[in-house]
């Protein structure tokens, strides 16, 4: 059986900065534990926008990531994540105060992507992991953000062809990316996730040629949404039997 893509889109009030403070890395975390709970007994892989966890420090950030491994142990589940170091403070979107960000991803409790950005940082010391992952039956390409536009990274996701290219944004896709997502399309579905601030689930997170969306929850912070791979339903006609009908 092929494996699902879960991703979560978040809806943060327009009026409400995306807070850095310790009580809501807590609840972040609590929430990612809750859904890695969902997706460990569907099976699947767990996509969590960029910048869903934010330290101040790169050690802070490590620290979160580390956390997010022992939950992809319990639950035995894939879960690709981004982790902001920004301050510390109440303020506007991440992304206007933005020090660095970085992809990672863990596979039942096994580092994939550790990040897939080291610079000069706690994670320096490990191995630059592979644009691509998998999760039971399914390889995905990850890219974070502005990465849609990097050739190196294409390239590889070329000579990989991934059944499947998550990437993960902070609040979706802008006008400028419109034509790098149509060639990164020509290399596989694209299934993305961000935060959205219209409390609905937006136009870019609908499901790729060959694949079905399904809202398994919708609430006041998040939607998950499902992707599965759509099954041919109608079998190609052996030639033979079709000459045969027709005379």
């Amino acid at each position: 059986m092929s494996t699902d893509v879960f991703s979560a889109v978040f809806h943060i009030p327009p009026e409400q900065p995306w807070l850095g403070s310790a009580r809501t890395r807590d609840l972040r975390m609590a929430t990612a534990a809750g859904l890695a709970d969902v997706v460990g007994l569907e099976g699947g892989l767990l996509v969590l926008p960029a910048g869903f966890f934010c330290a101040p420090t790169p050690e802070g950030c490590a620290d979160l990531a580390s956390s997010v491994l022992e939950i992809s142990d319990e639950t035995q589940t894939t879960i690709i994540f981004g982790v902001d170091q920004c301050a510390d403070e109440l303020g506007p979107r991440p992304i206007e105060r933005l020090e660095e960000s970085w992809l990672f991803a863990c596979g039942m409790g096994k580092r994939l992507l550790w990040p897939a950005k080291p610079r000069g940082t706690p994670f320096e010391s490990l191995e630059r992991g592979s644009r691509c992952v998998r999760a039971d039956g399914l390889s995905a390409g990850v890219l974070l953000g502005s990465e849609v536009f990097s050739g190196s990274i294409r390239k590889e996701l070329i000579r990989a062809k991934p059944d499947v290219v998550c990437i993960l944004s902070h609040f979706g896709p802008t006008i400028r990316w419109v034509g790098a997502l149509e060639g990164l399309s020509m290399i596989g579905p694209l299934i993305l996730s961000g935060a959205t601030t219209t409390g609905v689930v937006p136009a870019w997170a609908g499901a790729p040629r060959g694949w079905q969306r399904e809202e398994l929850g919708c609430g006041e912070q998040f939607s998950l949404l499902r992707y599965s791979r759509v099954a041919e339903s109608v079998a190609v006609e052996p030639p033979r039997l079709a000459a045969a009908r027709r005379t």
